[in-house]
């Protein structure tokens, strides 16, 4: 009896899900601004999941004088540079309050982006009106898997500041768990088979 009570917790301890650990891509430097009117800015980078949900960069509203709205709009592009097919895009216009000192802003995409991982893409950031503020990014290259951009060709030396959550993924069994779970229940089934003839 105490090798089926044995057996049995052993398979419910195998359908225990094991979780996949995902992994976020943080470039948090950001000791440099530029104006959006000297160009439309990007990143290179380098996948580490096979979905996003959103990319973070960091921005200020320096000018609110200038009352008009301050729009952005974020594109994801496949490769490196802007010249590849573009995966997903996203617009926002930033609230009237919107910090002037260097803050963060998630573009939010509808739906998940499948990437390869391992894999260059690039987003690039623009806005209908450059001289309301700007966009801020690290000097001395401090992404070492990707590079920052500016109207189409490679900004040497920076990087932009930017974060891509992973996407959370579901909880998958492995293959050792399955395994055990197979072995416990064939265990199981013989204990049955021996209690009962006893």
């Amino acid at each position: 009896m105490k090798k089926i009570i044995c057996l049995t917790i052993l398979c419910f301890i195998a359908v225990l899900p094991v979780s996949s650990h995902a992994t976020s891509i943080e470039q948090n430097v950001h000791d440099t601004g530029y104006y959006f009117g000297y160009g439309v800015f990007g990143q290179s980078f380098t996948a580490t999941e096979t979905s996003i949900n959103s990319i973070k960069i960091v921005v200020g509203d320096w000018n609110k004088f200038l009352g008009s709205d301050f729009s952005l709009k974020l594109n994801l592009y496949a490769g490196s540079g802007f010249g590849g097919a573009v995966l997903a895009t996203d617009s926002d216009t930033l609230p009237a309050n919107f910090s002037d000192n260097a803050t963060w802003w998630a573009f939010d995409f509808a739906t998940p982006v499948h990437l390869t991982v391992g894999e260059t893409y690039t987003f690039s950031v623009d806005s209908t009106n450059g001289d309301r503020g700007g966009i801020y990014m690290g000097s001395n290259n401090p992404y070492a898997s990707g590079t920052a951009w500016r109207n189409g060709e490679v900004f040497n030396n920076y990087d932009l500041a930017f974060q891509i959550p992973a996407d959370a993924a579901p909880s998958v069994p492995e293959p050792s768990t399955l395994l055990l779970l197979g072995g416990g229940l064939l265990g199981l089934g013989f204990a049955r088979k021996r209690f009962a003839k006893k």
